[in-house]
């Protein structure tokens, strides 16, 4: 434990072991469709809200990936048409359910620093497609709350 190679050691070992059991055990199970917890609410970011239009989109490919990765072939469908409700309920406006598109090439670019900066419409979009054709990726955060702008009003002591 605490070695750099332990995490490996464990997923060949479980490998191993998941393997034996399974080629020893008398029937198969089968898992049923996955469930939610009963506490889950199904709001996510709001179409609507403050935010840049790259993390509203985030939003919709996040549902529809996790749709793609954890469902097989039987139960695509209805958790697409679930996500489906779930982004229309967040203020999405929501076509036919995306399909994944497996063919996506990347260009090469080179990797630098990126330039964090709160979010203003219209202004930090524009300040973005500048620094991309620089290759300098832009993060947008979200504005201090007035808690973190204020002195803490108790006294620090040496």
């Amino acid at each position: 434990m605490g070695s750099p190679v332990a995490p490996l050691v464990a997923n060949i070992w479980m490998e191993h072991f998941e393997e034996i059991a399974m080629s020893t055990a008398k029937a198969v199970p089968t898992i049923k469709l996955w469930k939610r917890k009963t506490t889950h609410t199904d709001r996510y970011l709001h179409a609507n809200s403050h935010h840049h239009p790259r993390h509203l989109n985030a939003v919709v490919t996040s549902l529809t990936n996790r749709a793609y990765d954890l469902c097989d072939e039987d139960h695509i469908q209805p958790e697409l048409a679930h996500v489906k409700k779930v982004l229309q309920r967040n203020g999405y406006k929501v076509g036919n359910t995306a399909t994944r598109d497996h063919k996506l090439l990347r260009q090469y670019r080179v990797e630098r620093q990126p330039a964090f900066m709160p979010y203003v419409k219209g202004v930090t979009d524009k300040i973005a497609r500048v620094l991309s054709k620089y290759a300098v990726k832009t993060i947008f955060t979200p504005f201090k709350k007035i808690g973190q702008m204020l002195r803490s009003p108790k006294d620090s002591f040496p």
